[in-house]
């Protein structure tokens, strides 16, 4: 029997699974250096961020 629980449980599920299918496309490598000369290597969630500056 399909109860209507049954399916929207499983909507839910390929929904979420869908979602999760497109998380963490963006990250690349990277690193920063700290103001120690210590270097921390890690990912960025690169979104192609465009730089504002301020303006009078």
């Amino acid at each position: 029997m399909n109860s209507p629980a049954k399916k929207y449980s499983t909507l839910l599920t390929a929904l979420i699974l869908v979602i999760a299918s497109y998380g963490q496309k963006n990250y690349l490598p990277g690193y920063i250096v700290t103001a120690a000369n210590d270097t921390m290597k890690g990912y960025i969630d690169y979104r192609n961020w465009k730089k504002k500056t301020l303006t009078k």
